[in-house]
């Protein structure tokens, strides 16, 4: 069993490292008229993007790897129970209204005259993950802010560390190539 675990956590890296090289490919293009064509007034917005031939690649990949997520997600929810499951039942909730209601800005991308009204559904999202956050300790936040906090005070005492010693050479030694430096 050991064996298969490992081999499946190697198989989960290859597959995680492919997708950051393809994403990546992907990322080459975004600000070419290969990616998004032009932009045109759509529907009362004055400016809306056309997609460009690598952007019809990319978009049912993208959406592939929503769905593959959303799969990944639900499987484990099925396994977990208490606390757990309770946090991955909000996101899972949020994913599903966030891209249903974000997939209606790709109409326009190829002139179907579907407005995007269900945008709106995006901030959901963004709601029951907060709420998942704050009710049920999704992320516990308390140790994400004693992270920032001791990241965040040892980048202080880095940099005041570094103009310490700076201001030091410059206004007692003379500068950094000073004789008196040097020594």
């Amino acid at each position: 069993q050991k064996t298969l675990i490992s081999q499946e956590i190697i198989e989960q890296k290859i597959f995680l490292i492919l997708s950051y090289i393809l994403f990546a490919l992907f990322l080459l293009f975004d600000l070419t008229p290969l990616f998004i064509s032009h932009v045109e007034p759509l529907l009362g917005f004055e400016f809306w993007p056309i997609a460009g031939p690598v952007f019809s690649i990319f978009l049912p990949i993208w959406l592939a790897y929503v769905v593959y997520s959303s799969y990944l997600l639900y499987q484990r929810y099925r396994s977990v129970e208490g606390l757990q499951r309770l946090q991955i039942r909000y996101v899972l909730l949020g994913m599903i209204l966030g891209f249903a209601g974000g997939s209606t800005n790709y109409f326009l991308w190829y002139h179907i005259p579907i407005p995007p009204i269900f945008n709106i559904l995006t901030s959901a999202y963004v709601a029951t993950v907060a709420y998942s956050i704050i009710r049920y300790r999704l992320m516990d936040i308390r140790i994400v802010a004693r992270k920032i906090f001791i990241f965040g005070g040892a980048s202080i005492v880095a940099y005041l560390t570094y103009y310490a010693i700076l201001w030091f050479e410059n206004n007692l030694l003379g500068g950094a190539y000073s004789s008196k430096s040097f020594l």
